[in-house]
């Protein structure tokens, strides 16, 4: 959600987008914010995959986008 990415900076300069970086603390205070009023723990940092922007991805976005084709093919115009 936070990774940068070179398409953007362009943009980014005219402040036209958001600098993602300047973004996620702000993310982490309302999140933070959001699970103690739910009184919920907030989980512990982990090491997190990147590189979707640039089209890398994990084998499990193939899985999730196969069903989603199915779901798609098996019920023509459905809707959620």
């Amino acid at each position: 959600l936070f990774e940068p990415y070179p398409q953007a900076e362009p943009i980014m300069k005219t402040y036209y987008l958001p600098d993602p970086a300047q973004l996620k603390p702000l993310w982490q205070e309302k999140i933070a914010d959001i699970f103690k009023m739910a009184d919920i723990e907030l989980p512990a940092d982990k090491v997190m995959q990147i590189g979707g922007r640039a089209g890398r991805h994990t084998e499990n976005l193939g899985h999730l986008l196969a069903d989603l084709q199915y779901m798609q093919r098996t019920y023509p115009g459905l809707s959620w």
